[in-house]
């Protein structure tokens, strides 16, 4: 006669194993958000399951896909939850367009995006003459330095990657800065119909 496990038993069982998968969700957790690319690295699963399979028969690849999919959910509820109830210092989970993604916020990061780099390109060839009318070459990083320099006056920090050196280095035979043309019929008013939107919105 097979004796049956009482339910006091499997209710701590469940509970160490819900605490085992805590740990290997926490430590996949760290893993993914410390990885470069945002994902898991390669790996670190088989480590894991490796790791804890000899004392742990039930613990497969399956077993924690199920449980970290579950953890997700619950540590993504956990932050609508603490932004809810701190509005002023809590950070909700982004839903839909990009917060300042407008129309009008694209095209203002655009045209400041073109007068930095028209900038820059200005700041490079003066700088260049300057040093070729006495025989010298500019030093070295000088050119990234300003491109950080010319972003941070502008505001544009955060797209400092997007202006590559290459791209300065391509613009100093041009005459002319890019991103000219002629000015549109509504370019006297654009400034006070964008007032008037940003406005009404």
């Amino acid at each position: 006669m097979v004796r049956r496990k009482s339910k006091r038993w499997d209710e701590t069982n469940r509970k160490r194993r819900n605490i085992l998968l805590k740990e290997i969700c926490d430590e996949l957790f760290y893993a993914e958000s410390t990885s470069g690319n945002g994902k898991i690295p390669w790996g670190t699963m088989t480590r894991i399951i490796k790791d804890t399979v000899e004392d742990n028969p039930w613990i497969n690849r399956n077993v924690i896909n199920f449980a970290y999919k579950k953890y997700l959910v619950e540590k993504k509820t956990e932050v609508f939850n603490s932004a809810s109830s701190h509005p002023s210092t809590g950070t909700c989970i982004a839903v839909g367009r990009p917060k300042g993604e407008t129309y009008l916020i694209k095209h203002h990061r655009k045209e400041v995006m073109a007068a930095a780099k028209n900038e820059i390109t200005q700041l490079y060839n003066e700088e260049k003459q300057r040093m070729k009318s006495i025989s010298e070459i500019l030093p070295r990083g000088w050119l990234k330095q300003t491109i950080q320099n010319v972003c941070t006056k502008r505001g544009i920090s955060e797209y400092i990657s997007q202006i590559n050196v290459s791209t300065i280095r391509n613009r100093t035979n041009m005459r002319i800065p890019q991103g000219g043309g002629s000015k549109t019929l509504m370019y006297d008013v654009e400034p006070h119909l964008v007032e008037l939107i940003c406005t009404m919105t």
